[in-house]
């Protein structure tokens, strides 16, 4: 029978295109966005054209939809042979409006479908079997029909035991059924009208023909529910040509810009999108060659007469210095309008213009006056846009090829919706909320195929082009006069290098070392080059100061989207001194500025708008501060607590370049106020600004006080314009020296270094928090370093310190260890260490070059005389002078190079050798501490009982019910008897014990090589929650890469002489190893369902921990198990070797099936 319309709103009808051809399938809406059909229909698809919202096929019909998609998802245990788990979702691009005509079935099983069940069939397959002189085609119209669910017993009779529990047959009074071209349709349960439950997937007919009176086979829906759950929540959201796309209501995109382009011998036109007030970002394209822009802006419409309508003229622009007509890169250009444009609610710049990278799936509009299709070659007189969604590189290099960079963004829509010809240079938009746009690609290319083909538009990211556009768009004082010498002693001129270009900020000098700055001239930074002291940026003055820096402070919570928090705080690698021309502010934040207040804007921005560039002079002017509402009436809600706002006589204030200015309050006592700094941020900066005793890392035996810029090499190695040669596993010492005092050097590392050829000891210097520099020959060919911090004593106890373990580092890459040039080296910590008064980083690290005859620090603890060739127990220092290296040369010839700094002291003293085998290690839950109450809740301890034994093994709680742990924890027991809620195996009152003997163990477990090492243990009844005892907040819902923090609880053995388990749960961090890391330990048992981690020295798991979690810290205290402890070294746990476990994100979906979708 036909359905009447609507009836079956949830019916797709797809066509499948593959690489060896094209052909049909039914699916079923299930949701706004996924399609669920048979895995057979998707199995090597590379497009599906999917119609909904109409019975018929070929019948005109204004409710059907037409979408296309690339994306599904097949069942991972599909077989193409049995046709076993014959089924699959398929993800639209973008979700579909539902209609009284489309919309998703009402619901899935709750329950499996009993034989002698009424169901109805569903699908445009063939209505006979035919040849092909009768009805061979498909029905043009969906038909159904009612039929009967049979016993799998009853089936078998016909097709055997290829009939398994996961499949259902049907069949009618006589020969009611499927055929072929109806694989992937729905079979319903008819509840009500308008509510049908979903209970199988076409899959199969009989090989004797659709009309013979065999049964039709379908996949059950119910067994397969939690799967289509977990694709759908774990399934992206995505978020249409210009082609495709509808009209634009007016004021809708007040940025978007018409171009005619005239040349010398063409017209064409283009789109583009206003930047700010007087440029016009487009295509390198629309403007290489031209001789004259006309450009229409506030109007949708290209013919109407429209009031708001602004035409204007210009022959200026800028294109890309390394745009290539030929292959499209670089394809980006601007306008310079002769005069600025005034804003209106029609005629406004986009808010902000490439901030950010977008990545895949990213929901975009695209927006342009171009063709709406390939037969028209007309342009739209309208304005028209439509969602698109960013694909990534690889799948537009499916299209293009090679021609796809990382500066182009390819996007496309449901079906063919994007560019066309005439959109090029127009915007592709983002729309961040609150009624903010981002300004992210610029029309492009489209494919030789046709605006309509499926084939994506390209764009050229404007992220990729940031700087370039800053550069030429340039912010000034506007209406100011130039400052009088030393009139702003804290004023600080700032050029930004960043990895993409330069730009110039202000900033003002807070106190010696700080300067204080905008959020966005910090962000990305990776130099800065600070003048200080001077008003002037190009004449020659004798108190201009220029000093360069790398380190700085951005506020945590700044947005470079809204510029909420744009703040930061600049660091200068040694502090200024202080004179009449460069001084500290007075006063910074002490109190809110009210509205009225006269204040003074200085800075060397553009003082036109007409010049771009830079004032040569430090430029001020007076203003007065708005309140936020007034402010607002401009900018919005972008205005918050935060923000002040000010304006002139008539014009005065800032302009580009000026991304942080200075806002000064004059007062009896001259108080200053900085922009954007209120009272909030002043705690913030004095968190920041920590004023300590500062000693500078100048080379690699330790020489303290200042610093060359340059590393020293060692002296120690020459004699007579000779090398003495030497064997690596020599070190150096201090001769002459005295010992350290505790915390006078914090940053002293102690360093035993094995190779394989033995172990040798170094020093070196903590730089940061998991890097310490050291010489290059301490690192050249070593496989492991074990490092003491925090204490001048290697040998006494000290209980401040650190012994940690690494095998990462980086040598100088022209070190050359015949020479010993470029001798650096620096070591990274497997974990970040924690500062404490004995252990921190040394303050300045190679600022300057030392001149010769400055007194410096040399310090280390190797030998202190030639006959004793032992490491002194004490860190030792001495007092020594530089000197010049051509008197260094009469000691070493031209070995001495400009890296190379040499010292002496009053007699002998300096750096001395070592041979020394001593080492001390580390520990691991080895190495732990015990938790605290409720820390761990989840923990179980389980009593496994065998038929031959009772061993232990540590689990974790993941819902009521449920404990997950390793699978040769359950494998052979009968008996399990669990602890939970407290964190001690005796003498604690909350523990609750329970005893079961129901698990589930993966069905792949191998208890050989420990492969799917993980199962489940049911508890006889569910638990009740309190404090102490409840469930883990995730399970596996992410796969962890390399370098990721971890911690690692058990009860196991906390050392490998005691064989006892730790009365006490124990905990440590450790950090994820990549898989190719641990298979240079255990080889190819390590698959991609395993994760091994590893400590600072031996952390990691022991006998009895196996079982136990490994955990992720996901913020805001929930906590996701993401591995079982499952294997340890066979050297033993104390080794370095890391400790193995079983990801669990691999076996989500099987952990769901068998304990319930909530874990």
């Amino acid at each position: 029978m036909t359905p009447f319309i609507g009836q079956f709103p949830f019916v797709a009808a797809i066509q499948i295109t593959t690489s060896d051809g094209r052909y049909f399938c039914g699916g079923t809406l299930i949701s706004d966005d996924w399609i669920l059909t048979a895995g057979q229909c998707v199995d090597g698809a590379i497009l599906f054209t999917i119609q909904l919202g109409s019975t018929s096929l070929s019948k005109t019909d204004g409710n059907r939809v037409t979408l296309a998609s690339s994306e599904y998802v097949l069942h991972p245990s599909y077989d193409p042979l049995t046709l076993q788990n014959d089924i699959a979702l398929i993800q639209l691009r973008i979700p579909i409006e539902f209609t009284n005509y489309i919309l998703p079935v009402h619901s899935l099983p709750t329950a499996d479908l009993d034989s002698g069940n009424r169901v109805v069939v569903l699908g445009w397959g063939q209505t006979s079997d035919g040849n092909q002189t009768y009805d061979p085609d498909l029905s043009d119209d969906l038909k159904y029909v009612a039929v009967s669910v049979l016993t799998n017993v009853e089936c078998q009779i016909t097709y055997g035991n290829q009939i398994t529990d996961e499949m259902l047959c049907v069949d009618g009074n006589y020969n009611e059924g499927t055929c072929n071209g109806d694989t992937g349709s729905p079979l319903v349960v008819v509840v009500a009208l308008g509510n049908a439950q979903l209970v199988g997937v076409s899959s199969f007919i009989s090989g004797n023909g659709c009309e013979s009176t065999d049964p039709s086979g379908y996949t059950r829906v119910y067994p397969y529910v939690e799967w289509i759950k977990n694709v759908k929540l774990d399934g992206r959201k995505i978020g249409s040509r210009i082609i495709g796309g509808q009209a634009a209501r007016a004021g809708q995109f007040p940025h978007a810009a018409a171009i005619t382009v005239q040349t010398s011998d063409s017209r064409i036109f283009c789109g583009g999108t206003l930047i700010n007030q007087e440029w016009i970002l487009t295509a390198g394209q629309c403007v290489d060659g031209a001789t004259l822009f006309t450009i229409q802006l506030g109007s949708n419409s290209l013919v109407e007469n429209d009031p708001n309508k602004v035409q204007v003229a210009s022959s200026e622009y800028e294109i890309h210095p390394d745009y290539d007509p030929l292959t499209l890169e670089n394809d980006i250009g601007l306008i310079k309008l002769r005069m600025p444009v005034e804003y209106s609610q029609y005629l406004n710049s986009v808010n902000f213009v490439g901030t950010h990278y977008v990545v895949p799936t990213t929901r975009l509009m695209a927006v342009g006056w171009g063709q709406t299709n390939d037969e028209d070659s007309e342009l739209s007189n309208d304005l028209m846009w439509t969602d698109v969604v960013a694909l990534s590189n690889d799948e537009c290099r499916l299209v293009y090829g090679n021609q796809i960079t990382n500066s182009t963004i390819c996007v496309e829509g449901n079906y063919n919706e994007g560019s066309c010809y005439g959109d090029t240079g127009s915007g592709l938009l983002q729309d961040i909320g609150k009624g903010y746009m981002m300004h992210v690609g610029i029309a492009s290319f489209l494919s030789g195929n046709g605006c309509e083909s499926t084939d994506p538009s390209g764009y050229v990211r404007t992220f990729s082009y940031r700087d370039w556009i800053k550069n030429i768009t340039g912010s000034r004082i506007i209406g100011g006069q130039p400052a009088r010498v030393a009139q702003f002693p804290y004023a600080a001129a700032i050029t930004v290098q960043t990895t993409n270009g330069r730009f110039f900020c202000g900033g003002t000098l807070l106190n010696w070392d700080w300067i204080l700055t905008a959020g966005q001239c910090v962000d990305g930074a990776i130099l800065f080059t600070i003048q200080l002291g001077s008003n002037s940026l190009v004449a020659d003055d004798p108190n201009k100061l220029q000093v360069a820096t790398s380190e700085y402070v951005i506020h945590p919570d700044y947005n470079p989207l809204t510029l909420e928090n744009d703040i930061g705080l600049i660091k200068l690698r040694m502090p200024v001194e202080y004179s009449i021309y460069l001084m500290r502010v007075n006063f910074v934040g002490t109190h809110f500025v009210e509205a009225a207040t006269e204040v003074m804007a200085i800075g060397w921005g553009q003082t036109t708008d007409e010049d771009s560039g830079l004032s040569d002079d430090l430029m001020w002017t007076n203003v007065v501060t708005l309140s936020n509402e007034e402010c607002r009436l401009y900018y919005g809600n972008q205005i918050g607590n935060s923000t002040i706002c000010i304006e002139g006589n008539y014009n005065e204030g800032t302009c580009y370049v000026n991304d942080q200015i200075l806002i000064a309050q004059d007062h009896d006592d001259v108080e200053y106020m900085t922009r954007k700094i209120i009272e909030e941020y002043r705690i913030w900066g004095l968190e920041v600004n920590i004023d300590k005793t500062r000693y500078m890392c100048i080379g690699g035996t330790q020489d303290l006080k200042l610093n060359t810029g340059q590393i020293i090499r060692r002296s120690e190695e020459y004699k007579s314009n000779q090398m003495k040669e030497k064997s690596v596993t020599d070190g150096s010492r201090i001769i002459g020296g005295q010992p350290a005092r505790a915390a006078k050097f914090p940053y002293a590392a102690a360093i035993t270094v094995q190779t394989t050829n033995g172990r040798f000891f170094c020093g070196g210097t903590l730089v940061n928090s998991q890097w310490i520099l050291t010489a290059g020959q301490c690192v050249d060919g070593a496989i492991l370093f074990t490092i003491q911090l925090g204490s001048n004593s290697l040998v006494a106890d000290d209980p401040n310190k650190l012994q940690v373990a690494t095998s990462d580092y980086v040598i100088h890459p022209d070190y050359n260890p015949l020479t010993l040039e470029n001798d650096i080296g620096l070591i990274e910590l497997r974990m970040p260490v924690e500062y404490s008064t004995y252990l921190r980083t040394v303050n300045f690290v190679g600022t300057h070059f030392i001149e010769p005859a400055t007194e410096v620090m040399a310090i280390g603890w190797g030998q202190t005389t030639d006959e004793d060739s032992g490491l002194s127990d004490d860190l030792m220092w001495t007092n020594v002078v530089t000197l010049s290296n051509e008197e260094c040369r009469l000691y070493y010839g031209n070995q001495i190079g400009n890296s190379t700094i040499c010292v002496e002291g009053n007699y002998n003293e300096g750096t001395c050798y070592e041979k020394s085998d001593a080492r001390k290690i580390g520990s691991r839950i080895i190495g732990g501490e015990p938790a605290r109450a409720a820390q761990f809740p989840f923990a179980a301890a389980i009593t496994v009982q065998t038929n031959s034994s009772k061993f232990f093994c540590g689990g974790t709680l993941i819902n009521r019910e449920w404990i997950l742990t390793a699978g040769q924890c359950v494998d052979g027991a009968i008996l399990f008897t669990i602890q939970m809620g407290s964190n001690n195996l005796e003498g604690d009152d909350r523990t609750v014990t329970f005893s079961t003997s129901e698990y589930v163990i993966h069905p792949y477990y191998n208890s050989l090589t420990l492969e799917h090492d993980i199962a489940l243990i049911k508890l006889r009844m569910p638990v009740q929650y309190s404090m102490y005892l409840i469930s883990v907040d995730y399970v596996g819902t992410h796969f962890v890469g390399s370098n990721i923090n971890l911690k690692a609880i058990g009860w196991g053995q906390t050392t490998d002489q005691d064989s006892e388990l730790s009365n006490e749960l124990m905990w440590t961090n450790v950090v994820a190893l990549s898989n190719e890391e641990c298979r240079l330990y255990y080889g190819n048992q390590i698959g991609t369902s395993t994760i091994c981690v590893e400590g600072n020295y031996n952390e990691g798991s022991c006998y009895g921990d196996t079982g136990s979690a490994i955990l992720q810290d996901m913020g805001k205290m929930y906590v996701e198990v993401v591995g079982i402890a499952s294997f340890l070294s066979g050297n033993g746990c104390e080794s370095t070797d890391p400790s193995g476990y079983i990801r669990t994100y691999p076996y989500r979906d099987w952990i769901k099936s068998v304990a319930g979708l909530y874990v």
